[in-house]
């Protein structure tokens, strides 16, 4: 990695793993019990929550889809090598996808969430059947399943941008990832692949700063 490229990364990491936490916040206390991932077409009770708390969940959409999006982005980039193999491009090529998806997710979901309190007036069970589809995109396009984040990860793990300690962690997070393929495994699969890669972000970030040349920014 170029020392000009480091304060970026750096930053793109800091920010990754800081829409997880906050997003983790959030869910753990201003959505606690509103059972938003219950399956099938959600209740007018589950409606009616989301329809109040919309411009809160807007934010949480916003932010951990659509800034991690535009970090992840970055990070991918930072962490790409140059003049790498064939095989290691296509593992750059798929953090790209993955980056543009989690965008797009956040997107659809801001989009969805902005005209549900005007369903909702008219009719709640047309609101419900709303959000039932909006959040079936949601999953499909970014957050169902972790396999190009699990890809992804498993990849740089391969790679020299990462210490032996940091590859080890980015193996159990990809594994982790991989195993959301399976619904039996999902939900514990998700929560290690989101809670090791918002420690994985934090730890490259922490990592990097001290060797943080900010003035070659300017150059």
């Amino acid at each position: 990695m170029r020392s000009s490229d480091r304060p970026f990364a750096a930053l793109a990491a800091a920010v990754c793993g800081l829409t997880y936490l906050v997003g983790l916040l959030m869910y753990a206390t201003i959505f606690a019990g509103a059972d938003l991932d219950a399956a099938g077409v959600p209740s007018i009770r589950t409606i009616a929550f989301i329809v109040t708390h919309s411009g809160a969940l807007r934010l949480w959409y916003f932010s951990i889809y659509v800034v991690n999006g535009l970090a992840l982005l970055m990070l991918v980039l930072a962490l790409s090598e140059r003049n790498a193999p064939l095989w290691r491009r296509w593992i750059t090529g798929v953090g790209f996808v993955w980056s543009a998806l989690v965008i797009a997710a956040g997107l659809v979901a801001v989009v969805a969430l902005a005209s549900l309190p005007e369903i909702y007036r008219s009719a709640p069970s047309d609101a419900a059947r709303h959000w039932h589809i909006a959040t079936s995109l949601i999953e499909g396009i970014g957050g169902g399943t972790e396999l190009l984040g699990a890809l992804w990860v498993l990849g740089i793990a391969t790679g020299s941008a990462l210490v032996p300690a940091q590859k080890g962690l980015a193996v159990v997070v990809g594994t982790a990832g991989v195993l959301t393929l399976h619904p039996a495994l999902a939900e514990a699969g998700g929560a290690v692949f989101g809670i090791g890669f918002m420690g994985l972000f934090f730890w490259i970030a922490v990592t990097l700063w001290p060797r943080c040349n900010w003035q070659s920014i300017k150059a």
